[in-house]
């Protein structure tokens, strides 16, 4: 990371420092729980901006492998990463049937044989992980106790309009079938890597997802105009500025000096397929409350008046003390939720996604099942009889399995412990 395009913040002395991502975080994290165990920790993702998995130390992962996603295609190195050529996805593209059209194609979420490209040279840094080596294979290291990675190229074909889901029920379109059979021979190659090396049967093995994507039924798709499916819902962002212009069209702002990078600092609207507001706490709760009454009147132009069966709300927009439930209270002492729980929430209908953008047919960060019901499996030759558990349960569970696993206290891990995380059910 180039530590000029960082935010700083104040110490206690008055001076500017970092803050990397890391630093946003409060509580520890497996991987500082395993290392401090003596454990060897790893892990692999999209983007370098994952060492928030380090925790409040900074240190909990020994082994980091986080090449840029966002990258250009164009830009790509030459010769192999980690085995793959990455420079030769570009002319696999071909605008029709595994890409967006070829005048749009740049980094490697525009194209899938680019995004199974990128996925596989963080397979190979597992594999290279599995027989004892770096995860770029330069040097010798310690078969990690924990480590993994995450597969984009499945998000990817969920998400290009050349790909997604063929019907209501699920049916995976020709793009997202084969990108499927992908993952699952790279899932293959690991588990054989393990077998080789004698280490399956001690081995746990757990697949999920950290989202879903909205919606799986494209004629459920409503989006901004310039956009797919029916494209008429309304930005809420004209509708809160119309209440405080502070927060979106005319922000103040704070430049970094060093990179020239602004920061808004009377508020912000972050939008995917759900509308998340912050506004700052100089002002009377009265903005709040009038925002709300905005959008309520507005909630048919925005695409916010049917309020979808499974989520944790009881109203498309929600604000107050509902909202402090789940995400604490802006306006309390607490310090964490003071600066960065949000003041109102958008559950927008079904389907809908806060975008005019034409490269895209499904989005994340909602609340529908669409967003939330993922796979999970977890596998360990010693648990026996495969069999399906039917307990409804979550994916911050996993942790605390882990742990479980290694034969360390589920209960040092201080998130799962703040909101009563247990173990995974019918496992031990």
């Amino acid at each position: 990371m180039n530590a000029a395009n960082l935010p700083y913040s104040k110490d206690a002395n008055g001076n500017c420092n970092v803050v990397f991502p890391h630093d946003f975080v409060k509580v520890n994290t497996i991987f500082e729980l395993v290392k401090s165990a003596g454990g060897h920790t790893a892990w692999s993702d999209k983007h370098p901006a994952y060492e928030i998995l380090n925790g409040p130390s900074g240190v909990g992962i020994d082994d980091l492998y986080a090449p840029e996603q966002a990258s250009n295609i164009a830009n790509a190195p030459p010769g192999t990463v980690n085995g793959i050529n990455l420079a030769a996805t570009l002319a696999m593209c071909d605008g029709t049937t595994n890409s967006l059209p070829m005048a749009d194609v740049s980094d490697y979420t525009t194209c899938e044989p680019a995004a199974l490209a990128f996925d596989d040279i963080r397979v190979q840094a597992i594999l290279n992980e599995i027989d004892g080596l770096s995860s770029d294979g330069s040097h010798p290291e310690p078969v990690p106790t924990l480590f993994g990675m995450n597969f984009q190229a499945v998000s990817i074909a969920e998400k290009l309009p050349v790909g997604g889901y063929t019907d209501a029920a699920g049916t995976p379109s020709a793009l997202l079938a084969s990108t499927l059979t992908h993952v699952d021979a790279d899932l293959g190659k690991m588990v054989g890597e393990l077998q080789k090396k004698q280490l399956l049967a001690s081995t746990l093995v757990i697949i999920s997802a950290k989202h879903g994507q909205s919606p799986i039924d494209k004629t459920k798709l409503a989006m901004e105009a310039g956009g797919l499916g029916n494209a008429t819902v309304q930005d809420p962002q004209p509708f809160i500025d119309a209440v405080d212009p502070n927060i979106g069209s005319h922000p103040s702002v704070f430049v970094n000096p060093n990179s020239g990078s602004s920061y808004d600092t009377d508020g912000r609207f972050q939008t995917d397929d759900v509308g998340l507001l912050w506004i700052q706490h100089s002002q009377d709760t009265a903005t709040t409350a009038s925002i709300v009454s905005a959008l309520q009147t507005k909630a048919a132009a925005i695409f916010a008046n049917t309020l979808p069966a499974g989520t944790i709300f009881t109203s498309s927009i929600t604000s107050g003390a509902a909202l402090a439930a789940i995400y604490g209270d802006p306006a309390s002492s607490d310090p964490v939720a003071a600066a960065r729980a949000p003041d109102v929430f958008i559950q927008p209908n079904w389907g809908t996604i806060y975008s005019g953008s034409s490269k895209k047919i499904a989005e994340h960060g909602g609340g529908t099942t669409d967003d939330t019901a993922v796979a999970l499996l977890v596998s360990l030759p010693g648990f026996g009889v495969r069999k399906t558990v039917a307990t409804s349960v979550a994916t911050t569970q996993v942790a605390p399995t882990i742990l479980r696993a290694l034969g360390i206290d589920p209960t040092k891990l201080q998130a799962a412990t703040a909101e009563g995380t247990v173990v995974l059910p019918g496992l031990f």
